[in-house]
């Protein structure tokens, strides 16, 4: 073979090793994009849930977020005077059975100086997808909901 045939065989071994390199990279980028995307989504969805959880009407002008406030704070609720804590779970308990994957397990719980108020679980949370949480104004009242 002469000296330019070569040379014109290692050129393309060089540019197709390169180009193979370049795809290689470009997937493993995509992949780490698809991740963070995914977290972020699993993080609004917890957010949404939480929001909806609270702010879900169940009696007159009373949303679970007052209820909890007056169960917890009062020991008897605006709507469920006997078993406040019983029926606030049974509610919280269908909201998100009905709003999202039944597969999924969670954990919602509120929290009142690193005392557990109420707690409502389904399945075991070994690894935490995403967790939201909030303060409940004027109480010292946190509500954590993990999405496992």
């Amino acid at each position: 073979m002469k000296k330019a045939q070569m040379e014109t065989i290692g050129l393309v071994v060089i540019v197709t090793l390169l180009a193979f390199i370049f795809i290689f990279v470009l997937q493993n980028s995509a992949k780490q994009d698809l991740t963070k995307f995914n977290s972020r989504y699993s993080q609004l969805n917890a957010d949404n849930l939480r929001s909806t959880i609270l702010k879900t009407t169940i009696c007159s002008d009373v949303d679970i977020e007052k209820e909890i406030s007056n169960c917890i704070g009062y020991g008897s609720g605006l709507c469920f005077s006997t078993n406040c804590k019983n029926e606030l779970e049974k509610t919280i308990k269908e909201i998100i059975k009905n709003s999202m994957n039944i597969t999924k397990s969670y954990s919602f719980t509120v929290r009142s100086n690193q005392e557990i108020k109420l707690e409502i679980k389904s399945g075991t949370c070994k690894n935490v997808y995403s967790a939201s949480s909030q303060l409940i104004p004027y109480s010292d009242l946190k509500i954590n909901l993990n999405l496992c």
